[in-house]
């Protein structure tokens, strides 16, 4: 269960920004409150990562490793405590940064939140 959360919380914003590509240019609010609720959205999903999370194993948790189509090239992750703890401190302060520029964006709205959509340290 935790290794979807882990894809989620990696993932949903990127379809988040990809959403956006779609909104037209001039309508602010609209991209703004997409951009309000996919990076809410990812809280929760963060939050339900740590909740499955147990701090008394050792090593990486919530692992997996995707082959893909092209096997010569892999794509794993996983979490370490120091490291689940920075992705909740990442979507806290994106939910925060949306807000906290909710009014003061007014030119390039699209871009400045795509940037921030789009942008995972994960």
């Amino acid at each position: 269960m935790g290794d979807l959360f882990l894809t989620l919380v990696t993932f949903f914003p990127l379809l988040g920004a990809v959403l956006l590509l779609f909104v037209p240019r001039n309508q602010h609010d609209t991209i703004k409150g997409v951009t309000l609720i996919i990076s809410f959205i990812t809280l929760l999903i963060s939050f339900a990562v740590y909740q499955f999370f147990d701090p008394h194993a050792s090593g990486m948790q919530f692992e997996w490793t995707s082959l893909g189509a092209f096997p010569r090239y892999s794509l794993s992750s996983g979490y370490r405590r120091h490291l689940l703890l920075l992705i909740v401190l990442t979507t806290v302060l994106t939910v925060l940064c949306v807000l906290a520029s909710w009014n003061s964006i007014t030119h390039g709205v699209k871009v400045s939140i795509f940037r921030c959509c789009s942008y995972r340290p994960a």
